[in-house]
């Protein structure tokens, strides 16, 4: 029997309260973690987590955006299943590459924490994969019940009042839980074989988009784990921690963002191209909306819940939010148009911004780390780097002609 299709509202409303639920999760155990572990450690453990937050957004970037624009539901589960084949493969190389890079990050320090988020990785990549393939394919409840069994069981651990390595461990056992709904939902199975053929491509740039984002994607999380890095060493542990806390408060923001590219990128890659503009502005406005109002929350939050949500980290945190509201208010601007230049495939221009604002993120964070030794003027370099290129960006969504109608893009056999 066929499977009926939700309708666009539905399906819509479905993708946005399974990116809710997968960023709660996520928060959540950081949150718990933030309480639970002092200043130094928590900054240390951020540095180990920023290599995962890497991987994902390369595991994203490079793989998981062919999903999104596929233009149709059959053509989605067929390439979900080719990437999740290629992940296989790439288990273990990411378990050990991720545990070995918190550990030289880190000088060996707090190992067992490190091991556990190398482990989680490959885990928390796969599932990532199935919830964007559950999308495009037209089952947004696939994805929206994978990553509420994941809450439920980051939840379990705040009830329980668990100490910081068992949250660790509830929120990995989470991930697995939730990949096995996943995989139960959408029925597809991992293919191996034609994985190692989509690595083969990927390795020799046959895919310029993909490899566009792909270098887009390493070259931010590199950025961003080199601006913690500079600050934990050149400040202290806890300015890394205060500015990975910040922007977990960023939570519901980076919901919209993530929203953007799961649900939104599949809806207006199979509208005219001549609607582009329009619509990666409707977007900009409503994502800048939310932005500043979250934004305004946090900076009216008292002391008082600070120090509850956020423990011995809330300190430096409040100090840094101002200027991560400033980055994330124009990164929001920013989100739509990069919107845009992914569905009409401008490779080049996405990836020439992107060097551009993080060389300028990282070397003005580093600069300023060494000289002022706060770490508010390292976020104020970061918040100016998230400008410049937000202007980037709807300078070429704007100047750029759009495609005529034949490059758009067709992937319905991209894995074949």
């Amino acid at each position: 029997m066929t499977r009926t299709p939700a309708r666009p509202l539905l399906r819509s409303a479905h993708a946005l309260l399974d990116q809710a639920a997968s960023s709660a999760s996520n928060v959540l155990a950081l949150l718990l973690l933030a309480r639970a572990l002092d200043a130094d450690t928590f900054g240390r453990f951020s540095l180990g987590y920023a290599v995962l937050v890497l991987v994902l957004s390369l595991t994203r970037a490079a793989l998981a955006t062919r999903i999104t624009l596929t233009p149709d539901h059959a053509g989605a589960r067929e390439v979900t299943a080719t990437v999740l084949g290629a992940l296989v493969l790439l288990a273990l190389p990411t378990a050990l590459l991720v545990t070995g890079a918190g550990l030289l990050l880190t000088g060996g320090q707090d190992p067992g924490l490190q091991l556990l988020i190398g482990l989680a990785t490959p885990v928390v990549c796969a599932q990532d994969v199935l919830r964007y393939g559950a999308v495009a394919a037209g089952r947004p409840g696939t994805a929206l019940l994978s990553d509420l069994t994941w809450l439920g069981l980051v939840a379990l651990a705040l009830v329980l009042g668990t100490g910081s390595r068992t949250t660790l461990l509830v929120w990995a056992a989470g991930a697995v839980a939730a990949l096995v709904v996943a995989l139960a939902g959408l029925r597809t199975r991992p293919e191996p074989a034609r994985g190692r053929e989509l690595l083969v491509r990927l390795a020799r740039r046959e895919d310029p988009l993909a490899a566009s984002l792909a270098a887009n994607s390493v070259i931010a999380s590199l950025g961003l784990l080199a601006v913690l890095t500079a600050a934990a060493h050149l400040i202290d542990p806890a300015a890394a921690g205060s500015l990975r806390a910040a922007a977990t408060a960023m939570g519901p923001v980076n919901v919209a963002f993530a929203y953007v590219s799961l649900s939104l990128a599949p809806t207006l890659v199979r509208r005219p191209r001549t609607q582009d503009r329009r619509f990666c502005a409707a977007a900009a406005l409503v994502l800048t909306t939310g932005t500043a109002l979250w934004g305004a929350c946090l900076l009216l939050l008292p002391d008082d819940l600070g120090r509850t949500a956020f423990g011995a980290t809330w300190a430096g945190t409040a100090g840094v939010l101002p200027f991560t509201v400033a980055e994330y208010v124009l990164t929001a601007v920013g989100t739509a148009a990069v919107l845009g230049l992914k569905v009409r495939e401008q490779a080049r221009d996405l990836l020439r911004q992107r060097v551009v604002t993080t060389a300028l993120s990282v070397l003005a964070g580093a600069v300023l780390a060494w000289t002022t030794r706060d770490v508010r003027a390292v976020a104020a370099a970061v918040a100016v780097a998230a400008g410049v290129q937000t202007g980037l960006g709807w300078h070429s969504l704007l100047t750029r002609p759009a495609p005529l109608p034949a490059t758009t893009p067709t992937l319905r056999n991209a894995d074949a």
